[in-house]
């Protein structure tokens, strides 16, 4: 007798508020990795943008887990949940960050907060 795998699915995810510049991403990052899941994050101009790939029970408990144990500084609100078809991908990645698509709001930026170089790179400020 063989055990069939768990059918698989993909999830689009935007969540906007208070998401860049405290940690969300590698919060999203670690949440992939505790429930399996491959795909990636990404900042965009409105907020953060997440693809992620698993069961649907997995899918389930990582949108649980982006609105209850986002960082302390974090205010997320998942904007858009669309499913998506499963999708190949090796692992679970941060993306690098780009532009949202026209008409989308500005990022909530939460001021007086320490990037790490990557960030700041990114966000091409001055040191």
């Amino acid at each position: 007798m063989t055990v069939a795998a768990p059918a698989r699915a993909g999830l689009r995810v935007v969540v906007t508020g208070r998401v860049q510049g405290v940690g969300f991403r590698p919060f999203v990052h670690r949440l992939a990795h505790r429930h399996g899941l491959t795909g990636q994050v990404a900042n965009v101009g409105r907020g953060v943008e997440i693809e992620v790939c698993g069961t649907p029970e997995a899918l389930d408990a990582f949108v649980h887990a982006l609105r209850h144990e986002a960082p302390p500084l974090a205010q997320p609100v998942v904007a858009e949940a669309a499913a998506l078809a499963a999708f190949d991908a090796s692992g679970f990645r941060i993306a690098d960050s780009r532009a949202a698509g026209a008409g989308a709001a500005d990022a909530c930026l939460p001021p007086d907060l320490t990037l790490c170089d990557d960030c700041r790179g990114e966000k091409r400020c001055a040191p």
